[in-house]
């Protein structure tokens, strides 16, 4: 969220401390919160069930957050991934997909330049889980708006 410069309107985002495993709190979107608790402005610090565990709300998003993520942009709520060691440790696993700024001054193709040299030390190091296994730095603009593009320019 920070990362994005999104605030919640109610509540906080994550602490660091809160990405490990049993940290169990929840942030609900807009939508959520006014679906399943009528846009109760007491929910920050209520526990709530989720998949038959208790979480403690800690935030809610704006209306206007729509957070990009593979498989929905509709996110319901946020928990923090909260990797055990094993978990983090493991190297087969390619499934997330990362947002972060660039350094200023730093440009598309110099930030392309240095996470293909990463990725291309990570499949030296690790072949078994990094053959063929490259990074695409795209802006967040072109992740977004990419495959509607021709859609865009028409209108």
């Amino acid at each position: 969220f920070t990362i994005l410069g999104v605030q919640p309107i109610l509540g906080r985002t994550f602490r660091p401390e809160e990405d490990q495993p049993g940290s169990r709190v929840v942030i609900f979107s807009h939508g959520v919160w006014q679906r399943r608790f009528g846009g109760d402005p007491g929910i920050i610090g209520r526990p709530v069930n989720l998949d038959g565990e208790s979480y403690t709300v800690i935030g809610v998003m704006p209306r206007t957050v729509d957070l990009p993520s593979m498989d929905n942009w509709h996110d319901q709520l946020w928990v923090p991934i909260a990797f055990t060691s094993e978990e983090a440790a493991s190297r087969g696993n390619h499934y997330l997909e990362v947002i972060a700024r660039l350094k200023p001054g730093v440009t598309h193709q110099q930030a392309q330049a240095e996470m293909t040299t990463i990725a291309a030390r990570l499949e030296k190091q690790y072949p078994e889980y990094n053959t063929r296994v490259g990074i695409k730095v795209r802006s967040l603009h072109e992740q977004l708006v990419g495959p509607i593009k021709p859609a865009l320019l028409a209108a």
